[in-house]
């Protein structure tokens, strides 16, 4: 297999590449799962909305993330930049306690800035939770929609749904390790 000078290998294949295809993978095998719980709706009865909406969110994050080229090693980094677990923690899911403390002292008084630090507050657990569920939201909502389904009555049916339900998990667990190892290999230069 010839390369191009100046391009990165993993696995074999550019990074993207292989990013780019597992993301493709998956979005077909939630798209499958989805189709599958509509089908069976009438058997299921109205439990099938619980999984249908985690299949659909999955759906939207990961297939937002494969539309736009969304590079996760990025956001790993981030979250990795800290070398203390609980600072690693606290970045992972609140905010900052040093822009928090600022605004506690320069707003303390002011009723409207009270409001706009709850915005602040707010805005910073949705930035800091965004950047976690950017690495493992893939995973983490494959995980939950695996785990909530029912049965499904159909053999036929049931056989695709556990086969997409597999191949989306391995999919998204692919896409994470891909991330991790980019993000922890040794630098080549």
């Amino acid at each position: 297999m010839a390369t191009i000078e100046g391009r990165h290998q993993s696995f074999g294949f550019s990074f993207p590449s292989v990013v780019y295809q597992l993301r493709t993978a998956q979005v077909v095998a939630l798209f499958l799962e989805v189709c599958i719980l509509y089908m069976e709706y009438d058997r299921i009865g109205l439990y099938f909305l619980i999984p249908l909406a985690v299949h659909l969110l999955n759906i939207y994050h990961t297939g937002s993330r494969l539309y736009y080229n969304i590079d996760g090693r990025y956001d790993l980094k981030q979250m990795l930049a800290v070398k203390d677990t609980n600072i690693k923690a606290k970045y992972a899911f609140e905010i900052d306690d040093l822009f928090l403390d600022e605004y506690k002292v320069r707003y303390s008084q002011d009723k409207v800035a009270l409001v706009e630090k709850d915005a602040y507050i707010m805005d910073g657990i949705f930035n800091n939770f965004k950047t976690f569920s950017a690495v493992f939201g893939s995973v983490v909502l494959a995980l939950i929609g695996h785990l909530i389904v029912g049965s499904i009555p159909s053999t036929l049916n049931a056989l695709i749904y556990t086969l997409s339900d597999y191949a989306s998990l391995v999919a998204a667990s692919g896409v994470l390790l891909a991330e991790v190892y980019e993000t922890y290999k040794p630098s080549s230069e």
